[in-house]
């Protein structure tokens, strides 16, 4: 078993750390540049008429010292520049058993030629399914998929979820905004409460009844009941001081699908509804999802031999048409596991992929 020093360690040859190396390489080389340049100029204020480089008075000497002891100071500053803009962007991470990376493309016009890379990230979980990281590279305003964006860590106590780092990088620089979260249980290991160190996320508060779960939070709340088979039936965002429902998923089941009816009640003459489908197979794994609004979209999975989600299509049609095109894809690469992976495990770990 290896020691947090050791993973964090390990993580030196992670694409993180040679980010970083590419960048104290490219300020080092720009430092010493600096320093060839001054060091020419101030041989060069040595020289005399005939090429000697002996001072010809006593006041040159001492005007020349002076510019020495000037290189000597941006020199100096160069570096501190250049190593604290290095080591601000150094995070410790662990590394899990088992890695996973999901890479999305976008098609400009649903032309297959016209393919590029709008996304990537990396997942860790431990030999259990259980998310320990989460890495997404690209950043607001800067979405160049070779710098980290924000980076999610999770601790757990006797298997339970305790607490969430998240680091999010500026949009200007590439410092890190570090914020905490910390998850409260009671005697019944029920969740009750959520605290984020972040000034604008509001805590959530946790209420549970039979078939029903309340979340709280700033001037609303979300409404969760479950059926006697523990089927979500109903979600609904409800308003904390008049207790009006805001908006409402209701849900239905069919052999192997499950309907949603989502509607909104804003009471501003602009409410809105659509319809979701989702498609399960005889694993009560999703296989597709299709959403109708104003437009038709339509999600396709298939999965790699061990069951792990392998690829999600997305396609687009117009209302009244069935001609769907393919808009994004999303691919999954394993990047190392166990030989074997359980059942549990493998659900678990579709749950945190799929981001649809």
């Amino acid at each position: 078993m290896k020691t947090a020093t050791e993973r964090n360690k390990g993580f030196c040859q992670q694409p993180f750390c040679a980010i970083a190396r590419k960048v104290q390489n490219s300020r080092l080389s720009f430092a010493r540049s600096c320093i060839l340049t001054e060091n020419t100029q101030f041989r060069s204020s040595q020289q005399t008429q005939s090429g000697e480089t002996l001072p010809a008075s006593l006041t040159e000497l001492t005007v020349n010292k002076g510019k020495y002891t000037k290189m000597k100071l941006k020199i100096t500053l160069i570096l501190l520049i250049c190593f604290s803009k290095i080591y601000s962007q150094k995070i410790e991470r662990e590394i899990g058993e088992i890695k996973i990376t999901q890479e999305g493309y976008y098609f400009e016009n649903y032309i297959k030629s016209k393919k590029r890379k709008v996304s990537k990230s990396e997942f860790y979980f431990d030999n259990f399914g259980i998310i320990l990281e989460k890495v997404s590279y690209g950043r607001q305003h800067y979405n160049k998929l070779n710098v980290i964006g924000d980076i999610e860590q999770y601790s757990y106590e006797n298997g339970k979820l305790i607490s969430k780092k998240h680091w999010i990088s500026s949009c200007e620089n590439q410092n890190f905004s570090l914020y905490n979260t910390e998850l409260i249980y009671d005697e019944n290991n029920l969740l009750t409460k959520e605290i984020s160190s972040n000034p604008i996320s509001e805590p959530f508060v946790y209420k549970y009844e039979k078939n029903k779960i309340e979340i709280h939070s700033g001037n609303f709340y979300i409404q969760k009941i479950f059926d006697e088979q523990k089927r979500i039936i109903e979600c609904n965002q409800i308003f904390e001081e008049t207790n009006k429902i805001r908006w409402q998923y209701l849900f239905e089941y069919q052999n192997n699908c499950r309907i949603a009816n989502f509607q909104t009640y804003y009471g501003d003459g602009k409410d809105n509804s659509k319809k979701e489908i989702i498609v399960f197979d005889n694993d009560n794994r999703k296989i597709s999802k299709e959403v109708i609004d104003y437009g038709k979209t339509k999600y396709i999975y298939k999965y790699s031999e061990n069951g792990i989600i392998e690829e999600i299509a997305e396609y687009e049609s117009l209302l009244e048409k069935e001609e769907y095109k393919l808009l994004r894809l999303t691919k999954i690469k394993i990047n190392k596991s166990p030989k074997k992976l359980t059942k549990e495990i493998i659900e678990k770990i579709n749950s945190e992929l799929d981001n649809v």
